[in-house]
């Protein structure tokens, strides 16, 4: 028999919040997917959560936040897509582990098309990333770079 763990009060309200950032993100994305990543509109996600649009600002203080939240997110989430593609096969080298690098990158991309035009492309007038944000993007660039250069030597190029 498994025990439960009862959570205290302000324990129970990190748990709601954080699973209403996540709703409100998943709808974010959804119509992002669907409209293009310039559509996102507040009140359309309001209105999918079956909530008040000022409720959204409890979460996010304007839609730029938001954005710069699902910038977060994509920077994380591609991270640890790459990561998990180094791991999968770290035996490949040089030409092979190229392929597979490049490979997994345009899945990505294909997958979560969205996170795609968020992160790499400039789909959102006005739209700049945080400071917090784009350290994470150059840490993942950075990553990606020296991924590259060891696959490049190993090829002996």
């Amino acid at each position: 028999m498994t025990e439960r763990k009862t959570l205290s009060p302000k324990q129970r309200r990190q748990r709601n919040r954080e699973e209403m950032i996540e709703a409100i993100v998943n709808s974010a994305r959804q119509i992002m997917r669907e409209q293009g990543v310039a559509a996102l509109n507040l009140n359309e996600i309001a209105r999918m959560l079956g909530m008040q649009t000022p409720s959204l600002y409890e979460y996010f203080p304007n839609k730029l936040a938001l954005y710069d939240h699902l910038f977060r997110v994509g920077t994380r989430h591609f991270r640890a897509y790459m990561a998990q593609i180094r791991t999968a096969s770290p035996a490949a080298a040089g030409w092979e582990e190229g392929l597979q690098v490049m490979t997994a990158y345009v899945q990505w991309s294909v997958e979560n098309p969205e996170l795609f035009k968020l992160l790499f492309e400039r789909h959102v007038p006005g739209f700049v990333p945080s400071d917090e944000s784009m350290a994470e993007m150059y840490a993942a660039l950075t990553e990606g770079r020296q991924q590259l250069g060891d696959s490049l030597r190993a090829a002996n190029l």
